[in-house]
């Protein structure tokens, strides 16, 4: 593991380059936010912080043609009572001088202040929660494991243009890895998102 993070460390200065080419990003006229409220936070507390979220949208009126707000549940596998999301269907892009994008950043940067919780706003084609740049950290000992993100972090979001930044290690919240037997699952009917669901509540 050690080993793998030096190299990942280097590679990251290496960046510059390195010419790269993304594909341009479809304007699909959507944008999800998610909320993240700290642990012990009930659903009075995801609720009243939403609205406050929802407050700070109405500069956008101009631009949203709808919106639709979810408490408790961000996808079918990512819920829990200090979790919200918000997702704004926005008017056609012809009606509207900046693109999805431009007004997820937007979104981000006028929510960047709300204290209490984690919120990501990004176009719908991209997701919050399925970035178009991501890394991964792999390796036996989950203790070194989180030493390293907890170093990497800090660098990757001093990166200018970075938005959005996520992990999906908690601390405080232990894991169980799983590996279910694919021929009983189907045998019984079930599905491995079923128990997913399932272990999930």
């Amino acid at each position: 593991v050690g080993a793998s993070f030096v190299l990942f460390v280097a590679s990251m200065y290496l960046f510059k380059y390195i010419p790269f080419e993304f594909m341009p990003d479809m304007d699909q006229g959507k944008i999800e936010i998610e909320m993240e409220l700290a642990k012990g936070n009930d659903l009075e507390s995801t609720t009243e912080f939403t609205k406050i979220v929802e407050n700070r949208l109405k500069k956008y009126t101009d631009y949203i043609e709808q919106g639709t707000t979810t408490i408790g549940r961000l996808s079918i596998i990512d819920t829990g009572v200090n979790v919200a999301k918000v997702t704004l269907t926005l008017v056609p892009k012809a009606d509207r001088p900046y693109t999805t994008t431009q007004i997820a950043g937007m979104i981000t940067e006028d929510l960047s202040d709300l204290p209490g919780a984690v919120i990501r706003a990004a176009s719908a084609a991209n997701g919050p929660s399925s970035s178009p740049i991501d890394f991964y950290l792999k390796g036996p000992d989950m203790h070194k494991l989180d030493e390293y993100k907890n170093e990497i972090y800090p660098l990757i979001e001093r990166i200018p243009g970075v938005m959005n930044l996520n992990t999906t290690s908690k601390s405080g919240a232990p894991e169980i890895t799983i590996t279910p037997d694919l021929k009983k699952i189907s045998d019984t009917g079930t599905s491995v998102q079923e128990i997913a669901v399932t272990l999930r509540t």
